[in-house]
This record gives C-alpha cells, structure tokens and sequence, in this order.
C-alpha cells in the first residue's frame, strides 16, 4: 500500500478526491503505477495535453496546471513552440533547461461514436379482454429510433523526468463529455477512484 505522501502526490497531480461529479460517465479501461512512484515528490511540474487542437491543448494543459496546487506547475505550451512539438531532442534541451523534474501527459487515444437502435413496441398481448384493453388504450405503439453516444478514449501518463520514468499510466473512456473540463474532471475522479479500489491511496 502506498504512504500518505503518494496520496498527497495524486492530489497534487490533480487526482483530487474532491473533484465534483461533472463528467457524463467515465471509466477506467486499464490502468498501472510503479511500484515505488510514492518516493518521487516534484519541484516543477509540466503539464502536457497531445492533441492537434491547439485550443484543447490549452483548456487540458491550463485544468491540469490549476489542479496542481504544488509543484511549480506550468503549461507546455508556454514553452514547446509548435517546431519542439516533433523535435524530441530539441524539446528535451529546452524541458532540462528548465528544470522541470515531472511532467503529467494527456493523450487522445480514440474517439469513436457509437449508434444505438431502438425497436419499436407494441403492447404485449394479455389472454383475458379487459386485461387487454386496460393496458392497450394507456400504452400505445411506441416507434423506433437510434440514438448515438460520442466515446472518447484518454491515456493519461504521470513521469519523472529527472529519472526518465513512468510512475502511472491508465486509459479511461468517457461518454458524451459537456466540454473539455468535464472531461478531464472526469478523469482525474476515475483515476482517484481506481486508486482507491487497488489500494494505492489512503
């Protein structure tokens, strides 16, 4: 079981137990924490969102970094230009120049929606007349219809960039998200919740 201080990590992290439940249904899909990720506290923290979208990379960067109460937590697109963003090398001199020793990374894995048929009813046959027309006359035929649900695949990944080691990896599903933010509220409470189940936060 992890201490205390992994607890307060999370938290700090973003993995806030007190996050209000605003997303629209979120799951963990999988998930995995190094053995020994509770001895790793950070001094300055990256927060990245890998997404073409410019705009969510900021609303994802920007929740991640309001989160993070400690750490000195600052937002990669104040510092990866859009030439760094497929440069390894030449982002990496500009992350150690930095001095940043932990980096929480959002990644959009898959979005996917997903059609759902309904058939239509009609009420069930009853063998008696009046069992019959007292439920036939208050409940008509209802028509089909097809409704469909927006899926959005997260993989969220914790590092220590001093060690160049993963600490936390999980994928989580959401489902019809109200926005960015929720989405990410959602996560964050998945990723908490899973925590908890395995035993890895107090």
């Amino acid at each position: 079981m992890f201490s205390f201080r992994f607890f307060l990590f999370l938290v700090l992290l973003g993995i806030n137990p007190a996050l209000p439940v605003v997303w629209a249904g979120t799951k963990m899909i999988q998930s995995w924490a190094a053995p020994d990720a509770g001895k790793y506290t950070f001094q300055h923290i990256l927060t990245i969102g890998i997404t073409k979208d410019q705009g969510n990379r900021q609303t994802v960067e920007n929740f991640m970094a309001f989160e993070i109460k400690k750490g000195n937590p600052f937002q990669s697109y104040n510092v990866l230009v859009e030439s760094d963003l497929l440069n390894k090398d030449q982002a990496k001199q500009k992350i150690q120049q930095l001095g940043f020793d932990g980096a929480v990374v959002m990644r959009l894995l898959r979005v996917q929606d997903k059609v759902t048929y309904v058939p239509g009813a009609y009420p069930p046959y009853y063998g008696s007349f009046w069992g019959y027309y007292g439920y036939a006359w208050s409940s008509l035929y209802a028509p089909d219809y097809v409704y469909t649900d927006k899926i959005f695949q997260v993989e969220t990944t914790i590092y220590s960039i001093k060690d160049d080691k993963l600490l936390w990896t999980s994928v989580t599903q959401t489902t019809n998200p109200k926005s960015v933010e929720d989405a990410v509220a959602g996560i964050a409470k998945a990723i908490y919740k899973e925590l908890s189940k395995r035993g890895l936060v107090k």
